[in-house]
């Protein structure tokens, strides 16, 4: 109920400074202490990358991914649970790359599987994905969903950096500098 409330509710992002190499790093660090059995690897060229975005929503969208990934890992068939994090920027774009060595997406729902409702889970919502498709298109982003050769799930979430520029200069009034 309160993934639905939180959908139906989700509210315009507050754009805030941020460096989102430290924002996904965070987020990866408190997933492994969480989940001890996962190997989690985060994967940076980057020092550090200057992001404009809703810091709440960012993590939101991590949070989603990573727990996604971390249900999609069956432990007693895999031996030991993997998940690869990537942060990129090049050019006027940002990449997040969350990579598992799960299940991987039902190949009749792999083209739906961002829309409400659609879950393979008997106690899910089918809003994860959802949510993290609504918050990416309000940060001018992306969401790519594959099924890795062999087996595994890869989610890309691609930021139009000019984009989002060009959102943030006509929303001033929800912009805030830390």
């Amino acid at each position: 109920v309160s993934e639905f409330v939180n959908f139906a509710r989700l509210p315009a992002p507050i754009f805030t400074d941020c460096d989102l190499i430290i924002l996904v790093k965070n987020i990866v660090e408190s997933r492994k202490l969480i989940h001890e059995k996962i190997l989690y690897q985060f994967i940076t060229s980057d020092q550090q990358i200057n992001f404009i975005c809703d810091i709440t929503q960012i993590n939101q969208i991590m949070v989603n991914l990573l727990k996604n990934a971390e249900e999609s890992i069956d432990i007693s068939r895999s031996g030991r649970g993997v998940i690869n994090v990537s942060v990129a920027k090049s050019g006027g774009y940002i990449t997040i790359i969350v990579i598992d060595n799960g299940l991987g997406f039902p190949e009749n729902l792999i083209d739906r599987a961002t829309e409400a409702y659609i879950t393979t889970r008997s106690k899910g919502t089918g809003l994860g994905l959802a949510i993290i498709k609504k918050i990416a298109q309000d940060h001018c982003a992306i969401i790519d969903l594959a099924n890795r050769p062999n087996g595994g799930a890869t989610v890309k979430i691609t930021f139009n950096l000019d984009e989002l520029k060009l959102k943030v200069s006509t929303a001033k009034p929800l912009y805030h500098i830390l």
